[in-house]
This record gives C-alpha cells, sequence and structure tokens, in this order.
C-alpha cells in the first residue's frame, strides 16, 4: 500500500522522548509503517508556544538536527524535490518532507527563510496560535503583518509550500489571495471541515474551493477536537473522519482531499485509529 501523510509531529516527539525513530512508543516509527511501501511523511518541527521566538528558533536546530541524523542512521530519505518524492516512490522507499509548524521562528529576520529552505525545509505552516510576528491564527482576526507578506513572497520565490493550517480567516483568504495572483500552491495540512464541525481552526467551504481550483491539497486531521464538537460526550470513531472526506468529496474535491492526520500531535486518536 502506497501512502504519503502531510502533517506529523514525530520529529518534537522523537526529539522530546530522546526515543529512536525506528521501534518506539510514539504514533509513528519505522516499525509501524513497514507495511507501506513506499511510504512518505511531511515531518513538521513545531515552534513550540512553550518558548519565545528566538528560543523556538534554537530549538528547531536542536530537532532538525537530531531527527536528520536518525533519519539517515535509519535509511529514511529527506526528500527536497518532486525528484526525490519519485525516487522513493519507485524503489519502495521510506522518504520524509521537512516542515515548519508555526513560522514566528523567523523572528522579524527574512533571511530565516533562506535558510530554513537550505536546510531542507519544504512546507512552512504561517501561524499556530494568537497573534505573531507573522500574523494571526485561528483565535484571532487579524490577518497577515507587513512581514508575514514578506516571508510568503520569499516562499513563493524560493519553494517552500506554505500551509494554512492554524490560520485565522483573514490570513487565510490573504495566503490564498496571494497565492492565486501568483501561481503558486497554497496547502492546507491538517484542516477538517468547518461544515462538520464549525470551529474557526477548520475550514469553510468557500476555503477548500479556492484551494480545489488552485490544484492544491487539503489534509484530514485526526484530532478528535477537530472531527466533532460533541466528542468528549458522543466519542469519535472512522465514521466521523469520513464524513469530513466526503464533505470535501461532495465539494468536488476528490483530488483535493489527502491524510494530514497530525501524529505525535494529538493526544487520543479516533477510535478504531
Amino acid at each position: 500500500m502506497r501512502i504519503i501523510d502531510l502533517h506529523c509531529d514525530t520529529p518534537s516527539a522523537v526529539f522530546n522522548t530522546k526515543c529512536d525513530i525506528e521501534d518506539n512508543s510514539l504514533h509513528i516509527s519505522l516499525e509501524k509503517a513497514k507495511s507501506f511501501k513506499p511510504y512518505i511523511q511531511v515531518a513538521a518541527i513545531w515552534s513550540d508556544c512553550n518558548y519565545n521566538d528566538n528560543d523556538a528558533y534554537e530549538r528547531f536546530h536542536l530537532i532538525y538536527s537530531d531527527f536528520t541524523e536518525k533519519c539517515a542512521s535509519s535509511g529514511i530519505k529527506i526528500c527536497t524535490s518532486a525528484a526525490d518524492v519519485e525516487k522513493v516512490t519507485s524503489n519502495n522507499e521510506t522518504g520524509v518532507i521537512l516542515a515548519v509548524e508555526d513560522a514566528r521562528i523567523a523572528g522579524g529576520n527574512i533571511d530565516v527563510i533562506d535558510e530554513l529552505y537550505n536546510l531542507g525545509v519544504r512546507f512552512l505552516t504561517m501561524t499556530w496560535s494568537d497573534n505573531s510576528c507573522i500574523g494571526g491564527a485561528f483565535n484571532t482576526e487579524n490577518g497577515l503583518t507587513d512581514f508575514g507578506r514578506n516571508v510568503l513572497s520569499k516562499c513563493f520565490e524560493l519553494g517552500i509550500i506554505p500551509d494554512i493550517s492554524h490560520a485565522s480567516k483573514q490570513l487565510s483568504h490573504e495566503v490564498i489571495s496571494m497565492g492565486e495572483k501568483a501561481g503558486k500552491p497554497v496547502v492546507a495540512t491538517h484542516s477538517n471541515s468547518y461544515t462538520i464541525c464549525p470551529l474557526t481552526r477548520n475550514l469553510t467551504d468557500d476555503e477548500f474551493v479556492r484551494l480545489r481550483d488552485m490544484n492544491s491539497i487539503v489534509g484530514i486531521s485526526m484530532a478528535i477536537q477537530h472531527i466533532r464538537t460533541d466528542y468528549e460526550t458522543a466519542g469519535c470513531k472512522i465514521s466521523d473522519i469520513i464524513s469530513h472526506i466526503n464533505h470535501y468529496i461532495s465539494l468536488g474535491g476528490e483530488d483535493t482531499v489527502c491524510l494530514g492526520c497530525d501524529f505525535d500531535g494529538i493526544g487520543k486518536a479516533p477510535d478504531g485509529i
């Protein structure tokens, strides 16, 4: 079975628990993934909200070094181009595409985006929570800052794909609009449907359709609080996940909807996962 997943927090989890990538008690390990050939995982390094921007930047480098070294020793290929992905796929191997979750680690320095690209980062989640040097997250009403617009333009220039998961509606609108104008891709790596589960963290039908029309992709998250609002009393099952997938498909998104499970970034997974 071939699989690609658009979002996990495994690099940070591996670093925090000081465990190995080959076999561990996390959601993701080579042992758990061995039935998937090929297997490609977008792996995000989270800009931990417990740290200020500068400390989160320093922490990124620690996690990056730890994770890439473990990937190298385990034979996991770091993919930085379409050609790399095709090679992993044709050889039935395991590959990783690196991401950063929360671009605030740039801290107002545009050169950091060049640095991230040179280190192999190819996805950049613009925000995570609250306001930052980039702009507003889902729990705000703010859009991009001037610096955030510069970061987005730099991403388009270099070939880093911006991610609107966690973004405010205004920031999401601005990022998609800039992508439409530039003819560049924008994705939502782990965002479920607002129509099925009405949280500002989830995508409206309009946002999804605009991404669909850009030939972009949207990943389905396994975070139970983003799957149904009454999960505490009703629970959360695979059928609830399928409701989000089916709704996206009803919007013409059969070539848009993907998996973005958020493994190792969530607590309890839905029943049956």
